[in-house]
């Protein structure tokens, strides 16, 4: 009889380890989805000012390209008034410095823009 006892007590603590090992499960479910919710929520802060570093970025390269076709009409005008060919280099020279002029401020800005956001980004 003392041998049926034993194999009883066994029986009683093999339920007793799967309650352990389903409550362990249980607890690693629990903070899967905390982490998961903390990186949907990390995701959402991000994605937006990723979203507004597009849109300032879009605006103001759309403006840059505005201003650059507005530049180009304009010297296409002047330009088809020379009628000297030295007054032409000159004045196609003058263009060209400024619109490397215009892209390099453009560039400055922009780049100016990508780091306050990546900034921001990571003091979060």
């Amino acid at each position: 009889m003392p041998a049926n006892d034993s194999s009883s007590d066994s029986k009683a603590t093999v339920p007793t380890s799967a309650d352990a090992g389903f409550e362990q499960v249980q607890q690693l479910l629990d903070m899967a989805n905390r982490s998961r919710q903390a990186s949907l929520n990390a995701l959402r802060t991000s994605s937006a000012r990723t979203s507004k570093l597009a849109v300032e970025a879009t605006t103001k390269t759309i403006a840059y390209s505005q201003t650059a076709a507005t530049a180009s009409a304009e010297h296409l005008s002047r330009l088809t008034q020379i009628r000297d060919f030295k007054e032409a280099a000159e004045l196609q020279a003058e263009f060209v410095q400024s619109r490397l002029s215009a892209f390099r401020d453009y560039l400055r800005d922009l780049g100016k823009t990508v780091e306050t956001t990546l900034t921001d980004l990571t003091s979060d």
